[in-house]
């Protein structure tokens, strides 16, 4: 199937460290709406408590104010746009890139029957006709040129049924096509200006898109269920040969702010993405929760850093076979009907198995292990596989097992203790075998 319709595409490797971040609607609203302010308390917040960031994602219009751009270059810190494939009918911005043009002769989504300009489903840009480039180089390329490395590619789930597009189908035909268009025509534009250096992630997909950018999963609700249904959109993601997606870490926004519980079990669950980012319409800052929620933060964040080579190995493994960076057990270990059943536990990178704990409130984790030698993560023990264990998972653990024969490359601390600090460490690279040689 990857043969025929395209590898999965490989961002940078900064793109694979921690992203912080929030929506619109929260930089609407924090600080009084002083989102340069808000910034920088973030930035001052991270760097407080020994996390440093690399890349900040800021939804909405703010990547166009240079003030964001020049706040977040003193860290060398990228910065992540949103963008979507509408336009606002009521602007100037068609007629102003196509001089001499009406809107009507410009390259978007035409009513099939009505031919009137209304503000609709309608008003999404045509990427089937060959001038959109010029149209999304025109709206853009003054963002990427101020520093902008990547961004959302949102929404293109609405176009009419009463439409037609430049090549000839309609709406009704081009529902799901369209997403692989629009994709396609933002990763050229990033290519254009960044080269192979950005990051991309969409919300629709296609078959192909996969060779395009990388996927979110949705706006989750701010629940554990909302966890659930985003750990089973990753896995279905995934079995549909999407290799590298992430979640919004404690949800989007409706259910309003994540308790405690749930925002520590995102974090744990979201270290082991294929992209670990943050982001929410409420706070997802770790310290505005509590000084344990800060201290867990602190661990996974450099967790992620000590996995960091592991995990764009198998980045890069992806554009070149069949590989999945996170696998369900049916898909791993297809031999073995017992596990066709089971739900939420998957390989990361291939050596490790993760079964994040997605009940409110729970402390423990029952499913059943592969046949296999396994190593607890956590305490060294060995365990035989092909039986269903219960593993005790305390709020600041995720379940985690390492496969027999793993050897993984880290990045560690000089006390090689995994999840310590590593900022005063440069390139040193260790080779973990599961039960040997580095502690946590």
């Amino acid at each position: 199937y990857m043969q025929l319709t395209g590898y999965n595409i490989l961002p940078p490797k900064w793109a694979f460290s921690y992203w912080a971040g929030n929506s619109a609607v929260y930089f609407q609203n924090a600080n009084g709406g002083d989102y340069i302010n808000e910034l920088q308390n973030m930035m001052d917040g991270y760097t407080k408590i020994g996390t440093p960031i690399q890349t900040m994602f800021v939804e909405g219009v703010i990547y166009k104010d240079t003030m964001v751009h020049s706040l977040l270059k003193k860290t060398d810190t990228k910065v992540i746009a949103w963008h979507d494939s509408a336009y606002n009918l009521w602007s100037n911005t068609l007629t102003d890139a196509f001089p001499g043009l009406s809107k009507a002769e410009t390259p978007i989504v035409k009513r099939l029957y009505n031919k009137e300009l209304i503000y609709d489903p309608a008003t999404y840009i045509d990427f089937t006709d060959e001038r959109s480039a010029i149209l999304i180089d025109y709206m853009y390329s003054k963002y990427l040129q101020y520093g902008t490395k990547g961004a959302m590619i949102d929404f293109a789930d609405a176009i009419g049924i009463d439409t037609i597009f430049s090549n000839g189908k309609t709406g009704d035909e081009m529902h799901n096509l369209y997403a692989y268009y629009y994709q396609k025509a933002f990763k050229e534009l990033y290519e254009k200006y960044h080269g192979d250096d950005y990051i991309l992630f969409g919300r629709a997909g296609y078959p192909g898109s996969q060779s395009l950018m990388t996927k979110f999963l949705g706006d989750c609700d701010t629940s554990m269920w909302g966890l659930n249904k985003a750990l089973t959109a990753g896995l279905n993601l995934s079995s549909s040969g999407f290799s590298i997606w992430g979640s919004d870490m404690g949800g989007l926004g409706r259910g309003g702010q994540p308790n405690e519980d749930t925002y520590r079990r995102w974090v744990q669950w979201s270290a082991f993405n294929p992209l670990f980012r943050s982001h929410g319409s409420t706070t997802r800052v770790p310290w505005d929760y509590s000084e344990s929620a800060t201290k867990e933060f602190q661990k996974y964040y450099w967790l992620r850093e000590n996995l960091v080579d592991a995990i764009y190995s198998g980045a890069i493994e992806g554009t070149k076979t069949s590989y999945l960076m996170a696998k369900p057990l049916n898909l791993a270990f297809p031999e073995q009907s017992n596990l066709a059943k089971s739900e939420g536990i998957y390989m990361f990178c291939d050596d490790i198995l993760v079964a994040p704990v997605t009940e409110e409130y729970g402390i423990s984790k029952t499913f059943t292990l592969p046949n296999d030698n396994w190593t607890n993560f956590w305490t060294g023990q060995n365990v035989k596989g092909e039986t269903e264990i219960t593993v005790r998972a305390s709020e600041g653990t995720i379940p985690i097992y390492l496969k027999a024969g793993s050897v993984i490359p880290v990045q560690v601390s000089n006390d090689l203790i995994l999840g310590d600090n590593m900022e005063e460490i440069e390139n040193k690279i260790k080779l973990y075998e599961p039960g040997k040689g580095i502690a946590f």
